[in-house]
């Protein structure tokens, strides 16, 4: 774990701090940086006005505390609300000065966002210590660091561990008038391995000799009232006593002797007992800054013993804790604030195991390195390295474009499925364009549309680019356009190309609404494609040049994410535009962005890509996009513009259907790379809105992949490991047989592996065909080569 100290010397808010050192202390190589912050008297202000607002806010509900009422004090939720913002702005904002800059910069610089970080901000003055020190912008971008408070003096601290195998637990339960103790003894009594004693409202004299114990305890907890008056705090321990830390100084200073390493109060304002205790050289405290709601200090209470038990190291254990009472903040505002630590700087890192020492032997060591105990760890061992060798690879790209290539493979080899009826597509053929000229003029499309129109099509997707006027009838497709709402044009954010803006005629809404851009996610693309075109976003023009692969779809996107400015304002692709119109015009109509910021039609939740996504190891994470789940046979029905133009239609055939319009013929140049081979633009567009449909309204799988944790694809890694292990267990069980039963025992399983991802696939998910593969042969024939070598040692050696 890293630390910094955070030193404002005698500095306050009045008069400012001239000097402000952080120094690393702990975890990296030594730094310091110096700077300085002005004075903010604002902020005494505020937190004032918050103190006052909140105490007012929680004097009636069930507080730990004696004394809480704000006379004169009128609450107000929405002045609270506002309080409480003004307050975080005013500290990021003193905190963003000149003088501090260059000290935020340079920890910014130092660390990386998954570093463990302990910042101990060392200050005397009151009004700094009350300062919501979490709110400082930086804990937002590094989720694993907290803050805690310590005094300008301190001295080391001399930890003792018992050698004992259970952490042993003094807790004192004060006055519980108006309030709830039974609670927090419930949720200590939980823990496991501990040795717990309960003083249930003692008296000085009895809590004196539990902490004169010479056995030692490792956690002093507190339950009941207390509050901090001046610069110093007291413990209400029964109905009619109520101890200061002076008046336990020396019971308290042996504990501390005897190795106590942490006091926890769960208990009200308990900043001026933190800091008594720190006098007396304690390791660590963990108070509430303002008077704490029953229901708060439970819930704290519960959620930081079971995470520092778990194994969080203590300061993350309250981190975390603190977080969790975010839940609990519309009825407890600002519950989130309360829990702090007070930290002697020199106390080592703790987690949960270090309280103890086990006093168990340990087993006898193995006499014979070469016993099965320890060939079988070796097996083990050999089987994780080689696992994460490979993921460590994958991670890099290196196995991308087989992985890519055998999820083509498998896709092809799913059984063929049923075209989709709501799916009408009207090509755009070669004959057509000789027929009615290519580009076709507005008037051929404006009739076009009309006799479209006639059959009553629930929505018309026009996938032929209408920036410039072509020929005659211009107006009359605009009239068109105006006139129906259900039908929707195409445009390109990716381009500057005037051919792929948005037609003119459309006015604002009708471009955010009507009009859906036809860029589409490619991978493999040659390298002057590269260069030209931002995470890997084509246009209908490149597309006309080169062969590239689609295996993805974005759904949405942020216009000012366009590589150069483009008048394709429309966030929506046009798969989007034509399926969310489809399902809102049968009664789907509950489209909405999750708390996950995914899409979500009814119940049906689009999961977006995310960087590492399968075999993908560095996507965009930009827009929102899904992989494409093809359908094997084309999905819809295929018309062409002579049929349509000349009146040879079934009218039942088009009738509620979703249409398409695109080029087939050739000269468009609009074709491109699927699985399933080469394919026209206008039919790849038909598949996208067929998957989105069909997984509203039939729950067709969309494309899935095994659990990860941000960028950890832990459910992969966990996957080819089994694999890893199963290769393991071949080498070993065969090491003694011939080549050939090895080999076919390892093409059998491999067999085996290659039917699990297909089966898989057919229900959308993307298992990690590849990376197991590799580890399945990799350990196979690295633990045979380990078995007979360690066979023919034991043999030499019996000689």
């Amino acid at each position: 774990m890293k630390r910094v100290l955070l030193k404002f010397g005698k500095g306050n808010l009045q008069r400012g701090c001239d000097s402000v050192v952080a120094e690393l202390v702990a975890g990296h190589q030594p730094m310091q940086r110096t700077g300085s912050l002005p004075p903010c008297p604002d902020l005494v202000d505020l937190y004032s006005q918050w103190q006052s607002l909140y105490r007012a806010r929680t004097q009636n509900q069930g507080t730990r505390i004696h004394l809480t009422s704000q006379t004169g004090v009128r609450f107000s939720e929405s002045e609270f609300q506002a309080v409480s913002l003004r307050l975080s702005q005013a500290l990021n904002d003193w905190l963003d000065s000149d003088g501090f800059r260059s000290i935020d910069q340079a920890l910014r610089m130092e660390f990386h966002r998954s570093d463990t970080i302990q910042f101990i901000i060392e200050t005397n003055d009151p009004c700094l210590r009350r300062l919501p020190w979490h709110l400082w912008s930086f804990f937002d971008d590094y989720s694993n660091a907290e803050t805690s408070l310590s005094a300008l003096d301190w001295q080391e601290c001399k930890l003792i561990t018992r050698h004992r195998n259970r952490v042993r637990i003094l807790a004192v339960l004060g006055d519980s008038k108006g309030i709830d103790v039974k609670a927090d003894r419930q949720l200590l009594n939980s823990l496991p391995g501990v040795d717990l004693v309960f003083l249930d409202q003692p008296n000085q004299q009895v809590l004196n000799e539990y902490l004169w114990d010479k056995s030692g305890w490792d956690i002093l907890f507190f339950a009941g009232h207390s509050q901090t008056e001046a610069d110093s705090g007291h413990i209400c321990i029964n109905g009619h006593e109520r101890l200061t830390i002076v008046q336990l100084k020396n019971a308290l200073s042996r504990a501390i002797e005897n190795g106590l390493k942490i006091a926890i109060f769960n208990s009200c304002d308990g900043l001026g007992l933190a800091s008594k205790l720190s006098d007396l050289n304690i390791p660590r405290v963990v108070f509430m800054r303002e008077p704490v709601p029953d229901r708060v200090a439970h819930s704290f209470l519960k959620s930081f013993l079971q995470s520092f038990a778990e194994g969080e190291p203590f300061p993350l254990a309250v981190r975390e804790a603190r977080e969790r009472l975010e839940s609990l903040e519309g009825e407890f505002p600002c519950a989130s604030w309360l829990p702090l630590i007070w930290q002697n700087p020199t106390a080592p890192a703790l987690h949960w195991n270090d309280l103890y020492q086990q006093t168990s032997k340990p087993s006898p060591q193995i006499q014979s390195r070469r016993s099965l105990r320890f060939q079988l760890g070796c097996v083990f061992g050999i089987s994780a390295a080689i696992t994460g060798l490979i993921m460590g690879c994958r991670s890099m790209k290196m196995l991308e474009p087989v992985e890519l290539a055998a999820y083509d493979r498998l896709v092809r080899q799913r059984p063929a499925e049923a075209t989709d009826p709501r799916i009408v597509v009207v090509e755009v053929t070669q004959e057509d364009t000789n027929e009615y000229d290519y580009p076709p003029s507005d008037d051929t499309i404006a009739r076009l549309i009309s006799n479209l129109e006639q059959y009553q099509p629930a929505v018309i997707g026009l996938d032929i680019h209408r920036a410039k006027e072509r020929g005659t009838g211009r107006e009359l497709l605009k009239q068109k356009i105006d006139s129906n709402p259900n039908i929707f044009l195409v445009c390109a954010y990716s381009s500057t190309d005037e051919n792929l803006a948005p037609p003119p005629f459309l006015n604002e809404e009708q471009q955010i609404n009507q009009i859906g851009f036809s860029d589409l996610p490619v991978d493999n693309a040659p390298p002057k494609i590269q260069q030209d075109r931002r995470n890997d976003v084509v246009t209908g023009a490149e597309l006309a040049t080169e062969s590239l692969m689609v295996r993805r779809q974005i759904l949405s996107y942020s216009p000012e994410l366009a590589a150069s400015p483009s008048s394709c304002s429309t966030p929506y692709s046009f798969s989007f535009q034509l399926a969310f119109q489809y399902l809102y015009q049968i009664g789907i109509e509950s489209i909405a962005v999750n708390e996950n910021q995914q899409w979500q039609f009814g119940s049906t939740v689009f999961q977006e890509l995310t960087p590492r996504f399968g075999g993908y190891q560095s996507l965009e994470g930009l827009s929102s996009q899904v992989l494409v789940n093809y359908r094997s046979n084309p999905p819809g029905q295929r018309l062409t513009m002579h049929q349509v133009m000349t009146g040879q239609v079934n009218p039942s055939s088009i009738q509620g259907r979703i249409v398409f319009v695109g080029y087939t013929a050739p000269v468009a140049r609009d074709y491109l790379t699927t699985p399933y081979g080469t394919m026209a633009g206008v039919w790849v567009h038909a598949h996208m809105v067929s998957q989105m449909v069909s997984a509203v309204l039939e729950q067709r799988p969309l494309m899935w992949v095994l659990p990860q944790w941000r960028h950890f694809q832990w459910g992969d890694m966990l996957f080819v490991f089994t694999w890893s292990l199963a290769g393991a267990l071949i080498g070993w069980g065969l090491s003694s047989r011939s080549f050939v039963h090895f080999s076919f025992a390892l093409v059998l399983v491999l067999a085996l592996l290659y039917q699990v991802c297909l089966t898989t696939l057919v229900r959308g998910g993307w298992l990690p065909l590849v990376p197991a593969a590799s580890a399945l042969i990799t350990t196979s024939a690295v633990t045979r080569g380990f078995k007979r070598f360690h066979v023919s040692d034991d043999v030499a050696e019996q000689q």
